[in-house]
């Protein structure tokens, strides 16, 4: 049985227009697409149709979670032996009820997915029967999904977003919707600290243990190049979430040509996705010197990766991507994602929620309080002391920054903004000892790469220690286990 059910190309064309009478077709071009398959190999020829036509009207990353959110229907339909429009009320209901009742593997007190994500699933599974409804149905026939009125197979009700008008559908079959203000949590910097150790911990075991398992199946040389790369790759992940707050999805889309001159123009360019558009509309992000040089150590750590791999023969095929996997693939946000989850585990947080969009609700929390600094006259002010208008303001301009959608979402952000004031005396004191901190921690891992890397000096060992020694005394300030 097939683990994933549709499968990934980059850089494909697909018709945009064709006029049959003049014989004329134009092409447009997708950063990626996906196609389906039945659990057993063959294609999924009905839903590659809609998909395709999804795609003349969306990016590849939406594309990607319509494939990854109707994959299970797939699943199900296959093993109930169910014609996609046989799909009734009841259908759905067992559907939903299967999703929502499975056990986490690894955890099993634990729901494999929460209820959010199953609305998700069977919200997907409505535009599919949606779009079977228009395009499959003879006439004459029962209708396949609609409203109460229409007396369907599937009944659904239009319901509107409070945040932003939209309408969708939905169907009594999805479980309640969750509020996602508990998950928004910053990543504490414990876990950053776990995450990192990780990571140094994976790279001294690569160069110190002889008899690991991935070293048995490549050359010795080119063992030490991936691990190597892998160990740049990690760290520079880790400071761009934590630094620009943008989206895992973002950070591999980031083009490679104006990194090359990031001394010069210090503007780290973001593609920004949710937007619906292709391509997406660049973000303009301002780093300091400290930044440029995080940057750089990155692109030539990624330049020596390359020439590694063509010195084994080997080149890789989108040398335009800015992240590769160990064999010179495009490392996809997925991928980057279920690496980072590991690296949690291994880390000891098997048991924490952990993922890569905490490192987005961090850089928010930490921007509020900037904003609060520059706008309110009060070195400790309160939640209660904010106006409703200075709030919108406050978001629109962080807003602009990440790239989000409403600035009324990020509203609950505030509440962590000012549990965290709790533990200085001003904001100036919370934002001067979060920023210590992340530029200590930033110099010990260079620190330490170093001396992983050409052996470890009597000097450099003790600066490392006294390094350490600073982060505890600030750790110790904030009340908190170092």
């Amino acid at each position: 049985m097939l683990k994933s059910l549709f499968i990934e190309y980059l850089s494909a064309e697909i018709p945009d227009y064709v006029d049959f009478r003049k014989e004329i077709s134009v092409l447009k071009h997708k950063k990626s697409i996906a196609l389906l398959r039945w659990p057993n190999g063959k294609p999924c020829s009905l839903l590659n149709l809609w998909l395709f036509d999804i795609a003349t009207r969306s990016t590849g990353q939406s594309l990607r979670q319509y494939s990854s959110n109707v994959s299970f229907f797939i699943r199900y339909c296959y093993a109930h032996n169910i014609n996609f429009t046989d799909t009734t009320d009841a259908i759905l209901y067992s559907l939903a009820k299967e999703l929502t009742n499975q056990r986490d593997p690894r955890h099993p007190d634990s729901y494999k997915r929460d209820n959010n994500r199953v609305r998700a699933i069977i919200s997907t599974v409505i535009e599919l029967l949606k779009w079977l409804e228009s395009n499959t149905r003879l006439k004459g026939e029962q209708a396949l999904i609609g409203t109460p009125e229409a007396n369907a197979k599937v009944t659904i009700t239009k319901a509107t977003n409070p945040v932003n008008g939209k309408t969708y559908y939905v169907h009594p079959s999805m479980p309640p919707e969750v509020s996602e203000q508990g998950d928004k949590n910053a990543m504490p910097d414990s876990f950053i600290d776990a995450i990192d150790n990780q990571i140094s911990r994976n790279r001294l075991a690569a160069i110190t243990e002889e008899h690991l398992v991935q070293a048995r199946f490549t050359s010795a040389e080119k063992f030490r190049a991936q691990q190597e790369y892998l160990y740049s790759r990690r760290i520079f992940m880790t400071w761009c979430m934590k630094t620009t707050g943008l989206r895992p999805g973002e950070l591999v889309a980031i083009p490679i040509t104006p990194l090359l001159n990031i001394s010069a123009t210090r503007d780290l360019q973001i593609p920004t996705l949710k937007r619906r558009v292709e391509p997406p509309p660049i973000r303009h992000f301002r780093i300091n010197v400290t930044g440029c040089r995080q940057v750089n150590r990155y692109l030539r750590a990624r330049e020596d990766f390359i020439q590694s791999l063509a010195s084994a023969g080997s080149h890789p095929a989108h040398q335009n991507s800015i992240f590769f996997t160990q064999d010179g693939a495009p490392l996809s946000s997925a991928s980057m994602a279920k690496d980072f989850r590991r690296l949690a585990d291994s880390a000891g947080l098997g048991d924490e929620k952990v993922c890569l969009s905490m490192f987005r609700h961090r850089f928010i929390t930490m921007e509020i309080l900037i904003h609060i600094r520059e706008l309110v006259d009060s070195k400790k002010p309160s939640i209660e002391a904010l106006s409703e208008a200075l709030i919108k303001t406050i978001c629109e301009r962080i807003r602009k920054k990440i790239g989000h959608g409403s600035p009324k979402s990020m509203w609950h952000y505030f509440d962590a903004a000012f549990d965290l004031l709790e533990i200085w005396d001003s904001i100036d004191d919370a934002l001067e000892h979060i920023s210590a901190l992340d530029n200590i921690n930033d110099e010990i891992k260079r620190l330490k790469h170093v001396m992983l890397r050409d052996g470890a000096s009597e000097e450099q060992t003790s600066l490392v220690a006294s390094l350490q020694e600073q982060i505890d005394a600030i750790r110790a300030k904030r009340g908190r286990k170092p």
